[in-house]
């Protein structure tokens, strides 16, 4: 298709970073349909999926990646040579992402979104009411009263801080004990498999031994869901 109808792939290619836009610049709208897609109304979960998915992990220029190909051909490659033997250069082509890039379609996109949220609808200001005279009397009561409540949303943000407690003391508290046996984990929003790694044998890299581990439910290992049941080997098979 991309030598037979090359018009086809840009306009869908266009339409895919359109896709894109929308999303990361219509959070409710996206958070509506990420609720419908991973049946849950939890709202902190619906809001920590789109942080960690929409915007941290979908780039706005989506230039194609190595890392799903090279899953795809190690899976084929256990029964087809052909696919061991296969590079992942072969499958792709950046001709037309860099195409529409370089004709700065993409930045446009967002700095029309970004135009538009720093200049808000002006209105006419309100006429001027015209204060009747004040006695010293009512005038010292206005300003004492004024002053108290200026002080209270000081006083409240002075508690907020000392009560609200510090990053630091939050992540001593989650202390990564390493799994010393197999077990049952119920995928929660934000996870990955790189994070689970992280979480259970405090190192990143071995995800893929939770993939190994889950092959039979797991296709794309980019691709986990809320409250799917994952396999976490135990650390030992995981060195």
């Amino acid at each position: 298709m991309i030598k037979t109808q090359p018009d086809l792939v840009r306009n869908v290619l266009k339409s895919f970073v359109e896709g894109i836009h929308y999303a990361k610049t219509h959070r409710k709208e996206a958070l509506a349909i990420l609720a419908k897609y991973l049946k849950t109304d939890d709202a902190d979960a619906l809001q920590e999926a789109y942080e960690s998915e929409l915007q941290a992990l979908i780039p706005e220029k989506p230039y194609p990646t190595l890392k799903g190909i090279q899953t795809i051909l190690r899976e084929m490659g256990a029964k087809d040579a052909n696919a061991r033997s296969a590079r992942p250069e072969q499958f792709v082509d950046n001709s037309f992402m860099k195409e529409l890039d370089s004709s700065g379609f993409i930045d446009r996109l967002y700095k029309t979104t970004a135009v538009a949220k720093v200049a808000p609808r002006t209105e006419p200001a309100p006429a001027p009411v015209a204060a009747k005279e004040k006695t010293p009397a009512v005038e010292a009561k206005t300003k004492a009263v004024a002053t108290d409540e200026k002080a209270k949303p000081v006083a409240k943000q002075l508690t907020a801080s000392v009560e609200k407690p510090q990053p630091t003391e939050a992540l001593a508290k989650m202390a990564k004990v390493p799994a010393l046996a197999a077990q049952q984990y119920t995928v929660k929003s934000g996870d990955t498999l790189s994070r689970l790694a992280e979480r259970f044998y405090n190192a990143p890299g071995k995800w893929e031994k939770i993939y190994d581990a889950n092959k039979d439910i797991l296709k794309n290992p980019n691709y986990i869901y809320i409250g799917m049941k994952l396999t976490i080997p135990a650390d030992d098979q995981a060195s």
